[in-house]
């Protein structure tokens, strides 16, 4: 199971490519289909093989030589070890590790946007809450069973949505700037929505510290300024991802 879900990891890695460089230029992510971004010939199937397409090629396209950005093989790579860690930590119980890497797509796939265009497209954060609510029932991550999986899925959303729109408020409010956008918002009730409420009060408070410390480190080394915005979907991001695969799993890892 590991090594499939690793190659399908690399697979879907190939599609986050498409969803990074489309969503923030609010393109189809399917019609037209994948095509080279300078000269935009298609591209062929013999060419797109996650990872190896691009050794195979020399890092060029086939049809204007111009450089494939070293980004799109590094998503994808990144993309398989996510899905096999996940794979890794729940070999044992199919369900957990599949939901782990649906939600490792769409962390990575997130924060890379982020990252890049300081937003987090709703087509991805929506989604998101939609599938977690819609598969709640059968969701293994939430602690109770049939409609109580149901209730804590729409509640944890509901709260932690709300804690994020009071945050924002506030953070307006002392900092006369914006603090959270609306994509922050939405992407924690998301994580509330599959994860609960344990893995939404873990995600927030594991973000929050990874942030501060970022945060500080980067002004500390004179790379940013207090005044200077910083993402918080990529550390959210990496909260859900860490919370996801549960505590215990890293204390393993570190202290074995």
């Amino acid at each position: 199971m590991i090594i499939l879900l690793t190659l399908i990891g690399l697979c879907a890695g190939s599609f986050a490519n498409v969803c990074i460089w489309r969503l923030p230029r609010e393109e189809s992510l399917f019609l037209p289909s994948s095509h080279c971004p300078y000269c935009h010939s298609p591209i062929r199937l013999i060419d797109n093989i996650p990872l190896l397409s691009y050794f195979l090629l020399k890092s060029r396209c086939r049809d204007c030589r111009k450089m494939i950005p070293l980004r799109y093989p590094l998503v994808e790579l990144s993309m398989g070890l996510l899905f096999g860690l996940a794979a890794w930590r729940y070999q044992y119980t199919p369900a957990m590790a599949m939901l782990a890497c649906w939600i490792s797509f769409y962390m990575l796939t997130i924060s890379l946007i982020d990252v890049q265009n300081k937003i987090i497209p709703d087509e991805l954060s929506l989604s998101l809450l939609i599938s977690g609510w819609a598969f709640s029932s059968a969701n293994p991550f939430l602690r109770w069973q049939n409609t109580h999986t149901v209730i804590e899925s729409f509640s944890a959303a509901a709260a932690g949505a709300i804690f994020m729109f009071l945050m924002a408020w506030v953070g307006e409010k002392l900092f006369k700037k914006e603090a959270l956008g609306g994509g922050d918002i939405k992407l924690v009730a998301a994580a509330g929505a599959i994860l609960g409420w344990n893995g939404l009060l873990g995600s927030i408070l594991l973000g929050s510290i990874i942030g501060s410390i970022f945060g500080v480190l980067l002004i500390i080394l004179h790379r940013k300024n207090r005044n200077e915005f910083i993402p918080f979907g990529p550390f959210l991001c990496l909260g859900v991802y860490l919370t996801c695969l549960r505590p215990i799993f890293w204390i393993r890892i570190l202290f074995p």
